[in-house]
């Protein structure tokens, strides 16, 4: 069971938010310098980490940004697939029982 609760820090400045970007491993990130990572959005970060990141790095996206911009990257995204639509809707609702 994940408490999200104990994670959640929602990041809200740009900076932290970039700064946590840059802690992913570089592969999810590979065509990208250290500098534009940095400046990325939740529409590609989300989708990335989850086709490419473990399951520590997806707990650690509802940390860097609110569920709610999850929620709407996760619906309007044409990269994600059902099963990875699925998973993410899922913990959005239910996070802190899974």
């Amino acid at each position: 069971m994940v408490d999200l609760t104990a994670i959640r820090m929602i990041l809200t400045d740009k900076s932290e938010i970039g700064r946590a970007i840059s802690l992913y491993d570089k592969f999810i990130f590979w065509e990208y310098s250290e500098r534009e990572i940095l400046l990325l959005g939740p529409e590609l970060v989300v989708p990335r980490v989850t086709r490419y990141g473990t399951l520590n790095d997806i707990i650690r996206l509802f940390a860097i940004f609110h569920p709610d911009i999850i929620h709407d990257v996760v619906n309007k995204d044409r990269e994600l697939d059902i099963t990875e639509k699925t998973f993410l809707n899922n913990f959005y609702l239910n996070g802190t029982t899974l």
